[in-house]
């Protein structure tokens, strides 16, 4: 926003890669609910996961 503001001109950001990390999370959700990851990936996420 500043250097649009500055410069009159504006750049271009790639967000596509939101889109491919909220697929892939979906992805990872869908398999710990389902039954079908590993033991290892089920620690390896519950290292990770954010305390509620």
């Amino acid at each position: 926003m500043h250097h649009a503001r500055a410069t009159g001109t504006g750049q271009v950001v790639d967000a596509a890669i939101v889109d491919g990390t909220a697929h892939l999370t979906a992805l990872l959700h869908g398999m710990l609910s389902a039954g079908g990851c590993s033991p290892r990936c089920r620690a390896a996420t519950r290292a990770t996961r954010r305390p509620r």
